[in-house]
């Protein structure tokens, strides 16, 4: 299910582009260029680092979303803390979102509001499926393990 809510993101971030493209091809060109700027410094920044083994984006896990079945890593625990700051990431990401959403608008204010409905859900199944197993410092957390954790003893 992790892969599945996964590739919804992708396809649902895809699908953006087209709408930007179809509203105005400058903002297209920006959303491209912002996206990839993003997802490059998510790459650099916490991918890279990151010990959060329940991740479908994460390489290391054993439901990375491009892999044709689950495989389960040896020498690798389960579930793994950190201190990663996934919410640094996570905001060039939304900006650049938010300028396929205006390139998407000015295609037409009806397809953007399905996107943004698609988009909704398709973040909301990703959180209640991932961010529910999260080892990562981030507001989305859903994982009482992981605040225990960071809560430390005592």
């Amino acid at each position: 299910m992790r892969r599945l809510t996964a590739w919804a993101l992708v396809i649902g971030v895809l699908a953006l582009a087209v709408l930007a493209y179809l509203g105005n091809a400058w903002l297209f060109a920006l959303y491209l260029a912002a996206l990839g700027n993003a997802v490059s410094f998510h790459w650099w920044y916490a991918c890279s680092r990151c010990s959060n083994l329940c991740c479908p984006f994460n390489v290391r896990s054993s439901e990375f979303f491009v892999r044709s079945s689950a495989v389960r890593m040896v020498g690798e625990r389960d579930r793994e803390f950190s201190d990663i700051r996934s919410l640094v990431a996570g905001i060039p990401l939304l900006l650049s979102v938010a300028i396929g959403v205006v390139g998407a608008w000015m295609f037409s204010w009806i397809a953007a509001v399905v996107w943004l409905l698609y988009i909704s859900i398709a973040g909301y199944a990703y959180w209640k499926n991932s961010c529910a197993h999260c080892g990562n410092d981030c507001p989305a957390n859903g994982n009482p393990a992981y605040r225990e954790w960071k809560q430390g003893p005592g």
